[in-house]
Order: C-alpha cells, then structure tokens, then sequence
C-alpha cells in the first residue's frame, strides 16, 4: 500500500530524525500493529511511504532475499510493542517502535508511546522514562541489519573469529548426540571428535564460511541458503553466533551428562578456540 504523508514540509528534506517520527506518527495513526515493512521514497517534494504488513516471527527470516526498489531512498521496520520497567514491575506503556536505514548510510531508531485506543500521546505530559527511551538514535542489532541488506547497504564488520563459531558449532553437535544416545550409553571422546565438522572452517575468513552456506556445503540453524547468500559477512557472523542456544548452558549440560573425563577433554578443546574473555561463563 502506498500513501503519501501530507504534513511533511515539501520544501524542506528531512532529517532521518523527523522522518522517523513522521514515520511512527503515521503508522500509529493507519492502524497497522503487527511488524509493518515501510519503504520511503522522495518524490517531486512529497514524501511517500509504501507499506506491507509482514506474517512472521523472525525480521530476519521474512525478509532475507528481499531487495528494495531503486526508487526507495530509505527502508523502516515499524511494530506495536509493549515497554516495560524491569524494577517497577506495574508500569507499562504501549509504545510504536520503528528503526530506519537510508541510501547515504545513516541509521535511526525511535520509540513513540500511544494510548490504549492507540493514538499518539506527543502532546501529552511526559513520563521520565519514556523521555529516554523516545531518543533517537542510530545504532546496531539484527533489525538494523536487516533493513541495511534491503537497501543491498554493509552492515559492520564481524566481531567475532570462526574459530569462536567452530567451537559452538562442535558443542551444537556434541550435545544433540549425547541427548540422541541409547538411556545408558554415552559418545565416547572418538565419537565426540569425530563430531567436530567445524575444525577445517576454524582458520577461514566469513566470506568463505558464508559462501559454503550459501552453496549448500555447510549446515547452520536458521539459516537458508538464499539468506546466506543475501546477507554480507559482517551479518552473517552475528547471525551465526546467534544460531544456536547459548554456549555457557550447552557445555552445563555436557557437563551433567558426560563422564568427567570425556567433559574435560572436550572443554579444554573448545576453550583454545574460545576468544578472550569468552570462557568465563563456561562450567570449568
């Protein structure tokens, strides 16, 4: 759907910081309150958004392999949300969140807070913590990422090694065939390497890691082939770290469910993998 926001100054671009509030002012007003895709386009002085409510449960996943029109100038993710105080536990807020990337590189998020009949409340007294959280700033994370590769835009680098990430990965595999083990029975420390398909990949740069998911080579939790090949490394890394359960409660469980020999063979492997600082969650 398409529409075109009247009360923008036609004569004036605006900043990514008025244009998510525009943005958020709009989609608060349209009544969309699922995940809504929101493609911006500056055409002759008026600025006009096409929208497209999105059926998924991962931003990633709904999105992967999608690329803009050329004539979008920006991209947004727009959703209903509710805020909450992790210490005051009774208060809470409905509040529209959106996050936008643009052509030029820049990233913006924002947060709005609406009534209960959903309405923006920007006129209205404001309450302390909703002052910090209606900022707008740049920032990272997967959603950004995500309208960053709609714009066919990098994203950051990677931050961390495929060392790290073959290590997960070995622990994935070891874990799932400890629980897969006949009651009784348990991996021997053969079987358990033999689980370690990651160890050639420790050395290699993302771009090849990535090109052997997108080719069909290399296995990895939520992760397509054509999402592989739509991303670029830096959000593939993230991704991929992410793909799994935490690694601190994995090698927890190894450790109840393992014989100690076999556990402590395993962890001081994973751990000459592991980056700094990264093993101090780890059951030692």
């Amino acid at each position: 759907m398409a529409t075109t926001d009247p009360s923008i100054d036609r004569d004036v671009p605006p900043s990514r910081d008025v244009l998510l509030q525009q943005l958020t002012d709009v989609l608060a007003r349209s009544g969309h309150v699922g995940l809504t895709a929101v493609g911006v386009s500056f055409v002759d002085g008026d600025i006009e958004l096409a929208l497209k409510a999105l059926d998924c449960h991962d931003v990633v996943q709904g999105l992967a392999g999608f690329r803009a029109p050329a004539a979008w100038d920006a991209f947004a993710l727009v959703a209903r949300a509710t805020a909450r105080h992790i210490e005051r536990r009774a208060w809470s807020q409905a509040v529209t969140v959106a996050v936008l990337a643009s052509r030029d590189g820049g990233t913006a998020s924002a947060v709005r807070r609406l009534h209960a009949d959903g309405d923006d409340t920007s006129g209205e007294p404001r309450d302390e913590l909703l002052d910090k959280l209606e900022r707008v700033n740049g920032g990272e994370g997967r959603v950004l990422d995500t309208c960053r590769r709609v714009l066919g835009l990098p994203t950051a680098p990677p931050t961390h090694t495929t060392a790290l990430w073959s290590a997960i990965h070995w622990v994935d595999a070891a874990l799932s065939a400890v629980l897969a083990a006949e009651l009784g029975t348990k991996p021997s420390w053969q079987e358990l390497r033999r689980l370690d398909r990651g160890r050639r990949h420790a050395e290699w740069p993302w771009s090849l890691l990535r090109a052997d998911c997108a080719a069909g080579r290399l296995r990895i939790p939520t992760i397509s082939r054509d999402a592989a090949a739509w991303m670029d490394d830096g959000m593939f890394s993230r991704e991929v770290m992410t793909a799994y359960p935490p690694v601190a409660e994995m090698v927890a469980d190894l450790r109840e469910l393992l014989p100690r020999d076999t556990y402590n063979r395993l962890l001081a492997a994973i751990c000459e993998r592991m980056e700094p600082g990264s093993t101090a969650d780890l059951a030692l």
